[in-house]
């Protein structure tokens, strides 16, 4: 793992992976912490468990120093005022060596499914576990992209098995939707749900029927400024895109194609 060398006093061998321990600074702020940018030391134990290419590579431009002896090396995990809320290694420890829980979740979404197709325009929601009990804390979130056959691999670190949560999922423009009343257990690391095949898959029902053959549900399009209403704001703000020919990803865009105009104005109007 790390190369041996000569040194003044002889030859030292070198490490092998298993005389070798990763520490982890709290924050840039501990003393003497040697705090390196938290992607850097992701990429690297990554490389080291195998799951990942090499992310770098050292060489030392000039001879080694005539060395005469080894240092340990300790490192100081300190809890300072000036470190903040935020201790990025401490906070980030179960998601690099922890197993994820996933997630197969099914999802439509009104404005991008193309019933001609029997299938959708692809794009990001955000997914939040919570737990089953009032006032349904927040257990974890995750983002993830659904394909054009409405599936998503949603990944948590903060999942448990035999545990039972809520589904609440967050699209750009779309109603935030909730699972039905019972929750959702991972079981060996896995859960599924789909929202698709029946309206009560959702808290309410409050899902849309887009597709007769196969039969397809799929949450409201149109809630432009996430205030969990469609409204007269929400038409206000694509009308204005479309008058203004706006592209690109915005949430005006209602159907997902890159393009605010009329077709969009149709849906949030309906």
């Amino acid at each position: 793992m790390i190369q041996g060398f000569n040194t003044a006093g002889g030859h030292f061998s070198g490490l092998r992976a298993d005389q070798i321990a990763v520490g982890l600074p709290a924050c840039s702020n501990a003393a003497g912490g040697g705090y390196i940018v938290p992607d850097s030391v992701k990429a690297a134990i990554q490389y080291l468990r195998g799951l990942a290419p090499k992310p770098a590579k050292y060489t030392r431009v000039s001879s080694y120093p005539l060395l005469r002896g080894m240092m340990d090396w300790s490192i100081n995990w300190d809890k300072v005022a000036t470190c903040g809320p935020v201790y990025d290694f401490a906070n980030n420890f179960n998601r690099i060596f922890r197993p994820s829980q996933i997630l197969n979740l099914n999802i439509f979404i009104e404005g991008f499914y193309i019933p001609s197709a029997d299938s959708t325009r692809k794009d990001t929601v955000k997914v939040f576990l919570r737990d089953t009990i009032a006032p349904f804390i927040t257990i974890d979130s995750s983002k993830g992209l659904f394909n054009t056959n409405g599936s998503a691999t949603i990944n948590f670190a903060n999942a448990q098995n035999s545990r039972k949560y809520y589904l609440q999922i967050k699209h750009r423009n779309s109603i935030e939707t909730w699972s039905k009343t019972g929750g959702v257990i991972f079981t060996s690391s896995n859960a599924n749900y789909n929202f698709t095949d029946n309206s009560s898959q959702a808290y309410g029902n409050n899902m849309k029927q887009i597709d007769n053959s196969p039969l397809r549900f799929a949450f409201y399009s149109g809630d432009i400024n996430q205030d969990g209403s469609i409204d007269a704001s929400d038409l206000s703000a694509v009308d204005n895109g479309a008058s203004g020919s706006v592209s690109g990803y915005v949430a005006a865009d209602v159907n997902g194609d890159n393009f605010v105009d009329a077709a969009d104005q149709s849906i949030v109007d309906n």
